[in-house]
């Protein structure tokens, strides 16, 4: 009967595959073996050197629409995401980002951003893609690029932190008279109110724990008399006063000091007049002269005349009127002193509490940005891709495994692989079963 194992031309793939299993304990460690090495190097070095990790956001409350502005107003560009300080500065944020070179990862262009549309929000959508080899594990890229992503937030929380709510103020502070310093209160409470406009602009119905931003509007509003009238003209109750107060007993800041400065703007604004008259004498004769050499002229050609001294003579009632004003209080001596005081004391209330309205809406639209404004990813936190999946390693692993293992028992057992090695094998079995028998 033929060997099974045997062939005229050599080794049978019957005796190959009986050596290959032969050690069937050794092939299974081995196998083991690889499969575990391999796991590893497939995860933690090729997966490393090879993969490309990417995030993608849409910006909720951070930007305008036209996408190059933040909604504070002050200017937005992606691309300022991925730049070389930025990243510096997401790194320094935690040591656990200490090991990734940041300047090889800029100048190697391992790093990219880019836009899209989202069809169903029609908002843009912000991906960032970079080389895995810069990062220990998954772990890191995900919390690196979740960082990253969010600095616009966070830029924006530090533009609204740091924005001059006080702008007006610092006006008050260098006015040398008491109707400046009005106007620049009333800039200031202006300016306050319209910030909390445009807060509610942007995040409507915007509360943060028990404060509602719009009752907080409202009570300024109602605090300091808001009125608008029929041309939309704002006004301020308590700035009104303010101004009706210093009309009527026409006080004067400094006065020993600004004395001589309201001498000389009296002097120039009758100067003013004077001048001013003069141009209104030389029209009307112009008038005059029309009327004896040309009678059949238009209304039109007298129109640009007229227009001219009506103009100039609105301005000297203006004039006047200040001329009269300053007038009083050189008479006045600046007003009684201790009223004079009182009212100063009245403007410098004022002024504190603008100072802390101020820092109130400063406090209270941070908290509003740190809680709507975000980047939200949609439930794809980190995608992976140019990797090799856990499935695809595994299978990769084993069958490398498993061939390692039967090549590994095909050397060490060489020698049963020489022809009619089995066939002695077998043929000493025969013989020990046919003693038997005889024996028996």
């Amino acid at each position: 009967m033929e060997n099974e194992f045997y062939e005229e031309d050599g080794v049978s793939l019957g005796q190959i595959f009986k050596v290959m299993f032969l050690r069937w304990k050794l092939l299974l460690i081995i196998t083991a073996s690889v499969f575990i090495v391999g796991m590893l190097g497939t995860q933690l070095i090729y997966n490393r050197m090879k993969a490309y990790y990417s995030t993608s956001v849409e910006y909720v409350n951070v930007i305008n629409d036209d996408e190059e502005t933040f909604v504070n107003n002050s200017k937005f560009n992606y691309r300022d995401i991925i730049k070389l300080d930025n990243l510096k500065a997401i790194k320094s944020s935690d040591t656990k980002f200490d090991s990734i070179n940041i300047e090889k990862l800029v100048d190697e262009e391992d790093i990219s951003i880019s836009k899209t549309i989202n069809e169903q929000t029609k908002k843009s959508v912000y991906t960032v893609k970079v080389k895995g080899k810069y990062f220990n594990s998954s772990e890191t890229a995900k919390e690196f690029l979740n960082k990253l992503l969010n600095s616009p937030v966070n830029e924006l929380s530090k533009l609204v932190e740091n924005a001059n709510n006080k702008l007006y103020l610092t006006g008050y502070d260098n006015s040398i008279d008491y109707e400046s310093q009005i106007e620049a209160l009333y800039d200031e409470i202006s300016l306050i109110d319209s910030k909390y406009t445009k807060l509610l602009d942007i995040y409507v119905e915007a509360k943060v724990d028990d404060k509602d931003m719009a009752s907080i509007q409202i009570a300024l509003q109602n605090k300091y008399g808001k009125t608008v009238d029929e041309d939309k003209k704002v006004s301020y109750k308590v700035i009104d006063d303010l101004k009706n107060e210093l009309l009527k007993k026409n006080f004067v800041k400094d006065f020993d000091k600004n004395k001589n400065a309201l001498i000389n703007e009296k002097e120039a604004l009758e100067k003013q007049i004077n001048d001013n008259n003069i141009i209104i004498n030389a029209l009307e004769d112009k008038i005059a002269s029309y009327n004896t050499n040309y009678s059949n002229l238009t209304n039109e050609a007298y129109t640009p005349i007229t227009t001219e001294i009506t103009k100039l003579t609105a301005e000297n009632t203006k004039m006047n009127i200040q001329i009269s004003v300053i007038q009083s209080q050189l008479d006045n001596n600046g007003g009684d002193a201790t009223e004079r005081a009182a009212f100063e004391a009245k403007l410098a209330a004022l002024y504190n509490e603008l100072k802390t309205e101020a820092n109130n809406y400063t406090t209270n639209s941070k908290d509003v940005v740190n809680l709507y404004a975000k980047a939200e990813t949609n439930g794809k936190a980190l995608t992976s891709t140019g990797d090799l999946g856990i499935i695809i390693s595994a299978l990769l692993s084993l069958v490398a495994g498993l061939i390692i293992a039967c090549i590994v028992n095909l050397i060490i057992d060489r020698e049963k692989l020489k022809p009619g090695y089995f066939d002695k094998d077998n043929n000493s079995k025969k013989e020990e079963s046919l003693i038997e028998n005889k024996e028996e």
